[in-house]
């Protein structure tokens, strides 16, 4: 019997990147590619862009967990891998080469100041987002902080680590009239600065923006900033401004695994709470909440599609299957028939103001045993 897929467009993925590497215009790409690429599986989307797009244009991948760069390494791919959150000593048997991390805090310099391997970093500033970063702002207004920061930073240099990168990230990049955003902006620019004159050697990459940062063009006024960290418009959720066209790229489908005619006053399902007003004929579908989907989603205004036709919930999700209202569908349905849960009638962005979260919650909520399948 077949299973739910998640159907990735390999053209719709090369093209939301091309446009945003476009319109960013000279900065270069690091896609981030955690959490198994948002849920839609590493190695499908980084095969994708591995072959559509020079070294020149995508130099790095970002991921989060040291898991997640072995993985990459398992895939081989020819990118430098930077590691946003883990802990410098969680690290050590890592490739130098091919993996860099990022320093986030005065604790993380520390342990680096010690670290024997010779490795590259990324430094990460705190401009305002208050989740990882050195807070620049703090080390500004303090004598003493500074003569720490810079007491650190030169043993790290002594050490024989290389400064590859100074980032931050924005909190709110998607608003392009926000006047943190541009407090954001202004505190990076102080902070690269004040770096760039300890280190007193040249530091290649400077990142700031997010997918949302690049379409409102955060941080172009900022001479040193030569890439960006595209995500949540890569994976086809829409640009409100509409700056950009943004492919849509994925489809979620599950098949019926059993088909069934109840009469008036039978229930569907744990707790009966779909109980039929007339003759019904119910679809079994093979996918559910350990697939992904929210054992209420009947309660929320979502429904499956079959041939651009809406089919209801009839009522709770269990964990393997659902069920859906096919008494309107007219014409042969079989065993194996695909219903679209996301796609062309029933976006991400969609799925995710039903469900009161956001897209990225809605992808990463697909579970591993759902199939991908590059298209």
């Amino acid at each position: 019997m077949p299973q739910a897929r998640i159907l990735i467009s390999r053209s719709a993925l090369e093209k939301n990147l091309r446009a945003l590497i476009d319109h960013a215009g000279d900065w270069c790409a690091f896609p981030v590619l955690k959490a198994n690429a948002y849920g839609l599986g590493f190695k499908e989307v980084a095969s994708c862009f591995e072959d559509s797009f020079s070294l020149e244009q995508v130099p790095y991948f970002c991921l989060a967990r040291v898991y997640e760069i072995q993985q990459a390494l398992a895939f081989s791919t020819k990118r430098k891998l930077l590691l946003l959150s883990e802990w410098p000593q969680q690290i050590q048997h890592l490739p130098a080469d091919k993996v860099e991390i990022c320093v986030t805090s005065f604790e993380d310099l520390e342990v680096l100041a010690d670290l024997q391997q010779q490795r590259s970093f990324h430094l990460k500033l705190n401009t305002g987002m208050n989740r990882l970063g050195i807070r620049i702002e703090d080390i500004l207004a303090s004598s003493d902080l500074q003569a720490k920061f810079e007491k650190l930073l030169l043993k790290v240099k002594k050490r024989g680590h290389k400064m590859q990168g100074i980032l931050s990230h924005l909190a709110m990049g998607e608003d392009r009239r926000s006047r943190f955003t541009s407090d954001q902006e202004e505190l990076f620019e102080r902070g690269v600065s004040f770096v760039k004159n300890l280190w007193n050697e040249e530091i290649p990459w400077m990142h700031l923006s997010n997918s949302p940062g690049v379409l409102n063009r955060v941080g172009k006024k900022i001479k040193e900033l030569n890439a960006f960290r595209p995500g949540i418009h890569l994976w086809g959720v829409q640009d409100p401004e509409k700056l950009v066209k943004i492919s849509h790229v994925v489809q979620v489908r599950a098949p019926l695994r059993q088909l069934m005619w109840i009469q008036k006053g039978e229930g569907v399902g744990y707790g009966r709470r779909f109980v039929a007003s007339q003759k019904t004929r119910v679809g079994i579908l093979n996918i559910g909440y350990a697939d992904g989907l929210r054992r209420d989603s009947w309660k929320l205004g979502l429904s499956f599609y079959y041939e651009g036709k809406r089919v209801p919930f009839l009522g709770t999700v269990s964990m393997d299957m659902c069920a859906v209202d096919c008494t309107n569908i007219k014409g042969n349905l079989s065993l194996g028939s695909e219903f679209e849960w996301v796609g062309e009638k029933q976006s991400l962005e969609k799925v995710a103001e039903a469900q009161k979260t956001i897209p990225y919650e809605v992808l990463t909520s697909l579970s591993a045993r759902v199939e991908r399948v590059i298209v």
